[in-house]
């Protein structure tokens, strides 16, 4: 009796942890904006401590961002990070609002020349 209730105990606690787990997936434009706010820091850190080696890392990673980015997302992000006294402010958000949104889906891949 004594080691079912010992059994019984740790097959709850096995499920209670198993459920955070579960979690749901962070939406694209969550994962999008705090990839943009990562950037931000290191290209502030890289100009602020004159350290190259950030301003490297955010060069490699701009074409995985720029990607997966819609100008919707790059116009939030530029909202919010850039403050309204900024002159360059305005003329973005108007640009970005008239750059069209790309088809839903994958990118196309198309096949090198010569592959069979």
């Amino acid at each position: 009796m004594g080691s079912d209730a010992k059994d019984k105990g740790k097959k709850d606690g096995a499920k209670e942890e198993a459920a955070p787990a579960a979690a749901p997936a962070p939406k694209e434009e969550d994962v999008v904006l705090s990839s943009v706010v990562a950037q931000l820091a290191l290209i502030e850190r890289s100009v602020g401590g004159k350290d190259p080696k950030p301003m490297s890392r955010v060069m490699r990673q701009a074409t995985a961002i720029r990607r997966r980015a819609r100008p919707a997302q790059v116009a939030e992000a530029a909202g919010v990070y850039l403050p309204d006294g900024n002159p360059a402010k305005k003329p973005l958000l108007e640009a970005l609002a008239q750059v069209p949104e790309p088809p839903a889906g994958p990118p196309a891949v198309e096949a090198a020349p010569g592959a069979a």
